[in-house]
Parts: structure tokens; sequence; C-alpha cells
């Protein structure tokens, strides 16, 4: 089973603690200055629903923007934690938060709940961010999983400081990446000059190796198809498989992932059906 990038977790503290050293008068400003970076991007102007975060251990603030004057005209999602899930409620400025897991601040829990698909702009905190549209969270996994339920035409920013916005970040096959960064003095958008193709080789078991007579397939698809995309096209070419698409796991590099995951050039992807096929 594969294991978590072991790199993040000391870059995580690393970065953590640059944070929470931060004087709170910097704070103050830099987050004022972050939030007018937001205000300019044509992807807050026109979005009406955002799901958004409250500030925690010297994040920056971004919920003064819900009373700016075109704030006040969107509809705002802030999470609540149950689990291993973000349970997404409606809030309006004025009502009241209270505690909740790890002490972040959250809405009520009979608020209003919006699903996911609902998002036209999500703004995630990071606690690091790269150049390729990569995030680092707190290991949790909450945001890649709200970003493979998210429509796909939500704009998806992160939001962090200067110094947390680096070159690359170790990652996991499961990270997902961001549409962009924001940070006090600029907006990155992820590198647009990488591979239009990627490589990779497909494990076959049980109905998938019978019907095509091979352990394995090496393939070159576009860029950005996903795990259960492959799949599709699997059964395009041998319909007699669509029976057992809903049944099929997918493995990435020797972790289960959903197959909405996105590959990468030189993935192992895993397509695990019934082994008995039935």
């Amino acid at each position: 089973m594969y294991r978590p990038n072991p790199e993040k977790k000391p870059l995580r503290r690393a970065l953590l603690l640059q944070r929470q050293v931060m004087p709170q008068n910097k704070w103050h400003n830099l987050s004022t200055a972050l939030r007018d970076r937001i205000q300019s991007l044509p992807e807050w102007q026109t979005a009406q629903v955002i799901f958004a975060y409250v500030s925690h251990r010297l994040e920056p603030d971004i919920l003064p923007l819900a009373q700016t004057e075109l704030g006040r005209n969107k509809i705002w999602v802030l999470p609540r934690c149950q689990g291993e899930l973000l349970i997404w409620h409606r809030w309006q400025p004025g009502e009241p938060l209270e505690p909740g897991a790890y002490g972040v601040q959250e809405p009520a829990s009979d608020a209003p709940v919006v699903e996911p698909t609902a998002a036209d702009l999500v703004l995630a905190p990071c606690v690091g961010a790269d150049r390729l549209g990569y995030r680092l969270g707190y290991g949790g996994g909450y945001y890649d999983r709200l970003l493979a339920e998210v429509r796909s035409n939500t704009h998806t920013i992160g939001v962090c400081f200067d110094f947390a916005l680096l070159d690359a970040l170790p990652t996991d096959p499961w990270d997902r990446q961001f549409e962009a960064f924001c940070t006090e003095s600029q907006v990155i958008h992820p590198q647009s000059h990488g591979p239009t193709h990627i490589r990779i080789t497909i494990k076959l078991f049980a109905v998938y190796q019978e019907t095509f007579s091979k352990s394995e397939l090496i393939w070159e698809l576009p860029a950005g198809i996903t795990a259960g995309e492959v799949c599709d096209l699997m059964i395009q070419k041998h319909p007699n498989l669509g029976h057992w698409r809903n049944m099929t796991r997918f493995g990435i590099n020797f972790q289960f992932v959903p197959d909405s995951t996105l590959l990468r050039d030189g993935d192992e992807l895993v397509l695990i059906p019934p082994v008995s096929g039935g």
C-alpha cells in the first residue's frame, strides 16, 4: 500500500512554524493585501456561490470579503468537520460561529447544507503551494475530496502568503491540482507548458485480463485524463466490459483511489473487478 510522501511532514512543520511566529500586525497587513488581490480576480467578481474558510492558526483572513459591497451579494459557504468529511453550510456575516474540530470556528450545525456541486469558486487555505498547481494542506485530504466533488467549471484558488509559495512540492498520487494560487503580492496559475500526453502502464486483472489477453497494457493518453476515463476508453473498445465498470476498484502506484483521480506520466494504473468475475 502506498504511504504518503515522507517529505511532506517536515515541510509542513517548517511552513506552519514560519506562519505561527508572524507578528499579529504583519499577519493583519498581509491578509488585507491578499483580500485586495482576490477582489481583482474575475473568478471572484463573477462567482455567486463561494466556498470559503474561517482563518485558523494565522491562515490568511479572507472572511471580511463577505462584508464588502460585492461580497454582500454573494452566497457564502463554510465547512464543518465531521470525521473524514467537510460538510458545507450556508453562512451570512453576523451569524455566529462555534468551536469545532481542531479548534476551528464553524457554522451552526443546523445551518442549511450546500452541496459541493453548487460551488462557483473554492477559496482554500494552504500550508504551502507550488507553481505546478499543487497544494500542501494539513494532511487530512479534506480538500482533495472536495475537489473530486465540485463541477468541472468550478474555479479553485488556493490562498497562502508569499513565503509558502514554492517552485515544487512533494506530492502523492491522490493530490489534486488547483486552478490558481493567490498571495498578498501575486496570482500564480500553474505552468502551462507541461506535456500534452502521458504514458501509463495499466495492470489488468480478472475479466479485463481475459478480454485483452494480456496482464498489462502501455498506453499514451492525453494529459488530464482520470482513472475512470481510462476504464471508459477500454469499455469503448470492448463493450462487454461495461457490466463491470461500477464494480471495479482503481489503484495508482499501490494506493486505492477514486475513479476521478488524475493520472500522471509514468503512473501504474491497476483495474481490479470482482476477482471471480461475478
